[in-house]
């Protein structure tokens, strides 16, 4: 600021001050250049040339004309060091601090010891965390600021620099400017949220919202190289519209529009910030649903802008770290809510540990809690919480590290090309045949990786067929659990209850036939039994509700460990990302749009002649090949058996930048603002040999549930 130099105004004629910003090398202190300073108002910006990273600088600001007399002309920076800044925001998780969090000790230990000293932290002041001046983290850990840092910030860059190596590392600064009980429309500018429908007002406390204070004052001032962005759990408790980017609705818009304006602000400088910035989401944990288990899904879905994975077509450069399976080990409410434990950790001690418990009054408070807290049922939670307390209950789990690591990875792929998976095994498409429900993953999304079925023996498949069609629902009223707001497709199901027993979970498996001996060249399939459904299966979902354990919120003191979820990459253990998806009448899968799981490759061993099956295939064929004849413009071929899975396949993920291409996803046609407007949207067909490529406009359809699949589109895939 101007006031840092010679007050807040010019010289006593009126005139505006100049500025002159030096940079010295450090520590000998020779001049390297200088820039003149632009002055706007109380403030003033140098734009510095590029450095290398771990390069060490002092930078000095010089009044040169217009300061008050009595005013210091000059300030220096010290010790500033160029590397990577990433910049994280969010709600209460993103806040969560590091002394909140079981494997704080080791960090301090290895912040201790220098390990991190190539490694800056910066945070504001807010309703959750204190101001952080710009420090090395052993400083800050000597000044008692350390464990009050962003746990999930600070996990990502110490992941980060040990995935990549102190070599090949650079330099990392973070910038934390999360605000605990905000929701995502607090973090965006008037523009972008016009873009969205559906859209809730920001909070009465905070009308203003926190991107004019909190982000655009870093767009002006930082080069960074990425986001990072952790929250979700208040929009969840605000029972904010869950929508779909395809109808430009809810916060699967507002997700897309913000990555979009936060790129922009920061790129409006030219040579600065790529304003294809890497941008790092978190998904929801189980008790971030806040009450709300049968949206969980949904709302990790909209976390994507409704594609099911990122990156995608409307938010490229984008990874993200799934949450549903690191909720906390203890992730019930019930010792918690009960207050049975004491500082000391006795049982039947209530405790200030749960703010508003439900247990009043002295001498034990009500039955019920006497009754949790005398079981016993809680006593090893209340060990777990004798080590490390909950910040603000079970919603704010301890287990940050794991999300800082997943982080860390895909980061290491789309920002440093280090060639590892950024994601876990995504949905290509499905094929029901009587009993049996193939899934298949797309392969290039694998990059190399196979997808494995771990023991679940005594747990959860997590993977559910619905029953009855009738009970397909994307979104619950929050009053009223039974009343399905949104049915996929943007509309209230008029009449009826919804009801979640309709899912039904059924066995899975990998392909067993298929020994990859650890080379990554197995199958990209899972087999689910539908056997205890008479082969009735009308919806598929995996990972939808609840947490690896449970479908509900976990019984009290039930320990539920961390990534127990059973369908994982088996090199990466990355989880598959959560998906739901009709199942029609020809047996395919198909999601809501805009992401496509229609793919299937017909040629894998289970069906690899798609003649010998069913007489509607036969048709199939005749139908594909009138359609030629005719002149049609959908392509028909049928490939050799030694093809093995190559088809529909999305073109590889590269190096440098992990960019995800548009192969196999919607391409979001822009839609028309009437909200009973039920045109599907655009799908790009690619043909991944390079040979051609399609873009067909899908016909109008019902939004009846279950509408039935046009027969081309399945039939497409010989």
């Amino acid at each position: 600021r101007i006031s840092d130099l010679a007050g807040t105004g010019g010289d006593s004629e009126g005139n505006n001050p100049r500025v002159k910003v030096t940079v010295y090398s450090s520590p000998k202190g020779k001049e390297l250049y200088s820039v003149s300073a632009t002055v706007a108002g109380s403030t003033f910006r140098a734009l510095l040339r590029p450095h290398a990273a771990g390069a060490v600088v002092s930078i000095a600001a010089e009044c040169t004309y217009g300061c008050p007399p009595g005013k210091a002309a000059v300030t220096t920076l010290s010790d500033v060091l160029f590397g990577d800044v990433w910049f994280c925001a969010g709600s209460n998780n993103m806040a969560s601090h590091l002394r909140y969090t079981s494997t704080r000790n080791d960090t301090v230990a290895s912040v201790r010891d220098g390990k991190y000293d190539d490694v800056r932290i910066f945070g504001l002041e807010s309703n959750s965390n204190f101001a952080q001046p710009w420090s090395r983290p052993s400083d800050a850990l000597e000044g008692g600021t350390f464990l009050s840092y962003s746990a999930s910030c600070w996990y990502f860059a110490e992941s980060l620099r040990d995935a990549l190596g102190p070599r090949k590392s650079p330099p990392l600064g973070l910038i934390h400017v999360s605000a605990a009980q905000s929701s995502i429309v607090d973090w965006m500018d008037d523009d972008a949220l016009a873009k969205c429908k559906d859209v809730p007002p920001r909070g009465a406390d905070n009308p203003a919202g926190y991107f004019d204070a909190r982000v655009a004052p870093f767009a002006d001032a930082v080069t960074v190289r990425g986001f990072l962005w952790y929250a979700g759990e208040a929009d969840m408790a605000y029972d904010a519209v869950l929508g779909s980017y395809a109808r430009k609705s809810g916060y699967a818009c507002l997700q897309v529009e913000m990555v979009r304006s936060w790129r922009t602000r920061f790129a409006a400088t030219p040579g600065t910030t790529d304003i294809q910035a890497p941008f790092g989401i978190v998904t929801l944990h189980p008790t971030g649903a806040m009450g709300k288990p049968a949206d969980a899904g949904t709302m990790r879905w909209a976390q994507t802008g409704g594609y099911g994975v990122l990156p995608n077509p409307a938010m490229r450069e984008t990874f993200q770290a799934q949450a549903y399976d690191l909720g906390d080990l203890y992730s019930g409410r019930e010792c918690y809510d009960a207050g049975c434990c004491g500082t000391d950790t006795r049982r039947w001690a209530y405790s200030p540990v749960a703010p508003g418990n439900m247990c009043h009054g002295e001498g034990g408070g009500d039955a019920k809690c006497r009754e949790i807290c005398e079981s016993g049922r809680c006593d090893g939670y209340c060990s777990s919480l004798a080590g490390t307390n909950f910040l603000a209950g079970p919603e704010q789990p301890r287990t940050k590290r794991a999300v800082g690591e997943r982080l860390a990875g895909a980061a290491a792929a789309t920002a440093y090309g280090n060639g590892s998976p950024i994601t876990g095994p995504t949905i290509a498409g499905c094929k029901k045949d009587g009993n049996t429900l193939v899934v298949r993953f797309h392969k290039a999304l694998l990059a190399g990786d196979v997808v494995d079925v771990r023991d679940y023996k005594g747990g959860m498949s997590k993977m559910e067929v619905l029953i009855d069609p009738d009970h397909f629902c994307a979104q619950r009223s929050r009053s009223d659990p039974t009343r399905c707001v949104d049915d996929g497709y943007g509309h209230e199901i008029e009449g009826g209850a919804v009801d979640s027993s309709k899912w039904m979970t059924v066995d899975i498996s990998s392909d067993a036939s298929v020994d990859t001996g650890g080379q990554g060249s197995g199958r990209n399939e899972i087999i689910a039994d539908l056997s205890s459904t008479g082969g009735v299966a009308h919806a598929v979902r995996y990972a939808w509700e609840g947490s690896c354990c449970s479908d509900d919120e976990i019984a009290p003191g039930t320990e539920c460990p961390t990534a127990s979820c059973p369908v994982v990459g088996r090199m990466s253990n990355l989880p598959a990302n959560p998906f739901i998806a009709k199942i029609t009448r020809l047996g395919r899968c198909e999601c809501l749009h805009p992401q496509t799981c229609h793919m299937f490759d017909e040629h894998a061993p289970h069906w690899h002649d798609p003649l010998a099956a069913k007489g509607w295939k036969f048709l199939a064929v005749v139908a594909g090949i009138a359609a030629l004849t005719l002149g049609g413009v959908r392509r028909w071929r049928r490939r050799a058996w030694e093809d093995e899975e190559e088809d529909y396949e999305l073109e590889k993920l590269t190096g440098e930048h992990a960019r995800f291409l548009t192969e196999g996803f919607a391409e979001v046609a822009q839609e028309d603002e009437d909200d009973n407007d039920e045109r599907r949207p655009y799908k790009d067909d690619v043909d991944v040999e390079g040979e051609t490529s399609r873009l067909t406009n899908g016909e109008s359809s019902s939004p009846d549930a279950f509408h039935e699949e046009d027969e081309e589109e399945d039939f497409d895939v010989w």
